[in-house]
């Protein structure tokens, strides 16, 4: 990691001198930027507001355990460890930085996969299969009233029962969108799954193998200043604050309640019985006899 690109670069050190950390020298901070700055502040103002969630289904071999699914986490971690960092606020909420503190010890690894790994099961052949199940976390962590916290991506592991170790696993990802937008997140979706091959293929002598906890800070995500050929000085978010200003009131306006209809329309027919195939492209009327 460059030192020095512009005044968005990572720096040594706790952000603000309220912030409370466990090792000043084994933190790092750099300021937010752009579009980190708004969604860092609606969800300060509203939690959960522009988070996102992506999802899949696996069918992975009969042996994946939770244990694995965490040897994986920690793995992504070590190799972008943006993924463990905070928005840090001072007081005030005056200003917001990104913050990471390198674990000291692999005790301070664990109590960060408990913090931000979970394994929720489904039991296959009761009417809710993996796709169901994810659908139903998917509902509850976007619910208005979900308890929220200050990491930003966590990950939800949906197993089948004990009995069903041979049924299909689910992935989900809540992300904040403050570090990640819609396809960072599907990106570090694609990470997951790939640590998760390497685990199962290297067995657990690579899944917990000693990784140098304190070097990883040098693969801390950059702000776009520095990933672009584009130099920003401080002066260019000038023309962009009145946007911000705008952006900061329309934050601060009450919720909207949506009025359902009294007479809702009809739910629309499937398309195959709802459009009148003679008016199709002759190209278009094949596909649709092929999909009957």
């Amino acid at each position: 990691m460059e030192n020095s690109l512009s005044p968005w670069s990572w720096s040594p050190g706790p952000p603000f001198p309220s912030t409370r950390v466990v090792d000043p020298a084994r933190t790092w901070n750099r300021r937010l930027w752009g579009g980190e700055i708004i969604f860092a502040q609606g969800t300060r103002q509203q939690p959960g507001r522009g988070d996102g969630m992506v999802s899949c289904s696996i069918e992975p071999p009969s042996s994946l355990s939770h244990a694995h699914v965490r040897a994986a986490f920690r793995h992504l971690r070590f190799k972008h460890p943006s993924i463990a960092s905070q928005v840090a606020w001072s007081e005030g909420d005056k200003e917001a930085r990104f913050m990471y503190e390198a674990p000291r010890d692999e005790f301070h690894v664990e109590a960060w996969l408990d913090a931000t790994t979970f394994e929720r099961t489904y039991t296959p052949g009761l009417g809710l299969d993996v796709e169901a199940s994810l659908e139903h976390w998917r509902s509850e962590l976007a619910h208005a009233h979900c308890p929220r916290t200050n990491h930003l991506l966590t990950l939800y592991h949906i197993s089948p029962s004990g009995s069903n170790s041979g049924a299909a696993h689910g992935l989900l990802l809540y992300a904040h969108h403050s570090l990640f937008d819609g396809i960072a997140a599907w990106q570090v979706l694609g990470c997951v799954l790939s640590e998760i091959a390497c685990v199962i293929g290297g067995g657990d002598e690579r899944a917990w193998a000693p990784l140098a906890w304190g070097e990883e800070y040098a693969r801390l995500a950059r702000a776009v200043p520095d990933r672009t050929e584009t130099k920003w000085e401080m002066e260019d978010m000038n023309q962009e604050w009145p946007a911000v200003k705008h952006m900061q009131a329309v934050l601060q306006r009450p919720s909207v309640n949506i009025l359902r209809l009294a007479n809702p329309a009809p739910a629309r027919a499937p398309w195959r019985h709802s459009l009148d195939r003679t008016h199709l492209p002759v190209h278009s009327r094949a596909r649709a006899r092929t999909r009957r």
